[in-house]
Order: structure tokens, then C-alpha cells, then sequence
């Protein structure tokens, strides 16, 4: 049974995938100077990965260049959802359970971002 869990961030109630991608948008808009490659480095893919699910290697990853993305389900590619870093379009994951979004909530409040339910 999936995880329908709802969580907070920034006044933004939505499950595991949407408050991801509001954290990501967030981060971009408070470092505007930052690229693809840095935010990969603040969002590395370790956060997505987990020992109990194994998801596509396209899948496995937090963000990605829009022009890189073959598995299109497993990404928020609305044109909303698409975010901009120095000129290159990124999208970011859908794909989150609860062990790998506890990850990333660590990492966000390492960050100065709060995540709660």
C-alpha cells in the first residue's frame, strides 16, 4: 500500500514528491548563482537511492537535465514543475518513499529547510 502521507514546507502541503520539488525550487531561488552541477552536489543522488527499491537507473537520481531524461514518468516535467539553473532546464524526481524522503528531509534542514507533516 502506498504512502499517502502529506507534509509541510514553506506553507506548501502536498505529498513526498511535490514538497521535493518545492525544496529544490527553493534552494535555486535562494542561489541563483548555482548550476546543474552544484545542485547535484547539494542534492546528491545518494538521497534517492535506497537498499529496498530499486528504480530505474533514470530514476535514481534527484535531479536531471530535461534534455537527459528518457524515463518521462518518473520526472515532474510539467512546464510549471520545470525548473531553470543558469539557463539549463532541470526536473526532479517523483519517485520518493518513506526511507529515501527521510534522507532528503535530513539533508534539508542541513540546508535551513524545515519539512513537517
Amino acid at each position: 500500500m502506498p504512502d499517502r502521507t502529506k507534509y509541510m514546507f514553506n506553507g506548501y502541503k502536498s505529498g513526498k514528491g511535490r514538497i521535493v520539488l518545492q525544496v529544490v525550487r527553493r534552494y535555486i531561488e535562494q542561489h541563483p548563482e548555482a548550476g546543474f552541477d552544484d545542485i547535484r552536489q547539494v542534492f546528491p543522488d545518494e538521497l534517492q537511492k535506497t537498499s529496498s527499491v530499486q528504480f530505474s537507473a533514470d530514476g535514481m537520481c534527484v535531479v536531471k537535465r530535461l534534455n537527459d531524461v528518457t524515463d518521462k514518468k518518473r520526472f515532474h516535467l510539467n512546464e510549471e514543475d520545470q525548473l531553470q539553473a543558469k539557463g539549463e532546464k532541470i526536473v526532479v524526481s517523483r519517485e520518493w518513499n518513506v526511507i529515501n524522503f527521510k534522507q532528503f528531509i535530513i539533508r534539508a534542514r542541513q540546508l535551513g529547510f524545515e519539512i513537517s507533516r
